[in-house]
């Protein structure tokens, strides 16, 4: 449904990547919890990212055991020089 098998090349044990819309992460939340209606399940969502939102904004890192970390990274603007 929403997976997609790549292979980055013949050494290299094949991955796969999920693409998900909020919208899917709104259902998908609604469908396995019945009590939950999907506004709510939309109201959780972004009460989610607007908390690691404000915890990257004041400069710290958001570390979920077993999901992931959040964090900002500095990245330098390059000067390009266009010959004409």
């Amino acid at each position: 449904m929403f997976v997609r098998d790549r292979v980055k090349s013949s050494k290299q044990k094949p991955y796969s990547t999920i693409t998900m819309t909020k919208e899917d992460l709104v259902r998908i939340l609604a469908d396995r919890h019945p009590i939950i209606t999907k506004k709510d399940s939309a109201m959780l969502i972004d009460e989610v990212f607007t908390i690691i939102g404000e915890a990257l904004q004041k400069g710290e890192e958001v570390q979920l055991d077993d999901f992931g970390t959040f964090s900002l990274a500095d990245k330098t603007l390059k000067s390009v020089i266009r010959k004409k």
